[in-house]
Order: C-alpha cells, then structure tokens, then sequence
C-alpha cells in the first residue's frame, strides 16, 4: 500500500469529529457498522477460499 492510502479515512474522521465538537451535528455508526463488520468476515472468507483452492 502507498503511504496516503489512508488519507481518506483520515479527512472523514477529521471532519466528523470537528461537527461533533462544535455541536453542529452528531454521527451514529448504525447500520454502517454492521455493514463494515459484514465486509471484514466475507473478505475473511474469500481470502481463506482462494488460499484453499488445490493446483496453486
């Protein structure tokens, strides 16, 4: 990975908590959590799949 591959995610974090501190909004992590945790476990298993296929 480069070294600003993060950089992104980074700016988001940064513009969140800059609205969350001043008080012009707030930010739940409802359903966006549980979409993120759904992509780790099935990148988990993909990975595991393509590590398990015979011939490689």
């Amino acid at each position: 990975l480069s070294k600003w591959s993060m950089l992104d995610v980074l700016l988001v974090a940064l513009v969140i908590f800059a609205a969350k501190s001043s008080g012009l909004s707030t930010a739940l992590t409802l359903p966006g959590l549980w979409f993120f945790a759904g992509s780790v476990v099935l990148t988990a298993v993909a990975s595991l799949m393509v590590r398990a296929k015979p011939g490689r």
